[in-house]
């Protein structure tokens, strides 16, 4: 059961992370995507079909190879996180912090 519940909370991360992405996408597109004036919009509905063709292909090959946005979102995430924690100091900042501390009175 435990193990269930754990793939459903995947499952509902994922859908939310999907939605958001394709909520951002949506907006940023309308946001800059210009006005197609009514004599050219045959050619662009041509061309729009000829392009989601082209994406339906290109999602289909990336999911059958099992690619995933959600996995590379995820992948980066922790990245981050890791880098964040397990950060070092540069090499001579050490050296450089400590010649800049005062020196104790002998």
């Amino acid at each position: 059961m435990r193990r269930l519940a754990r793939t459903q909370e995947r499952h509902q991360r994922d859908l939310k992370l999907l939605s958001e992405a394709f909520a951002v996408f949506v907006h940023i597109w309308f946001a800059q995507a210009p006005q197609i004036p009514e004599s050219e919009k045959s050619a662009a509905k041509r061309t729009a079909h000829s392009r989601y063709v082209q994406f339906v292909e290109f999602v289909g090959s990336q999911f059958a190879a099992g690619a995933r946005l959600v996995g590379d979102v995820i992948k980066e995430e922790i990245a981050v996180a890791a880098r964040a924690i397990f950060r070092r100091p540069q090499r001579g900042a050490r050296a450089r912090a400590s010649s800049t501390r005062p020196s104790s009175p002998r």
